[in-house]
């Protein structure tokens, strides 16, 4: 994912903790790109008809709910 903080000249790159060892702390300071791991906060909602899955992406979560929502 550094190369994407990269291309798009980014000072700060946000992912979730589930993602945390797949990233190389040292490779991002040396890029000086600060790197947050960011707890999420949980989050449930009806998808009409399918078995919900917690903590999917927030392309899942717009999918599903209204503006006022997410």
């Amino acid at each position: 994912m550094l190369w994407i903080a990269e291309v798009l000249s980014a000072s700060e790159y946000i992912n979730t903790p589930g993602y945390a060892d797949h990233f190389g702390r040292s490779k991002f300071k040396e890029a000086e790109i600060k790197l947050t791991i960011q707890t999420t906060v949980g989050f449930a909602y009806d998808c009409d008809g399918y078995n919900s899955q917690p903590n999917l992406s927030t392309i899942d979560v717009m999918t599903w709910n209204s503006p006022d929502i997410v």
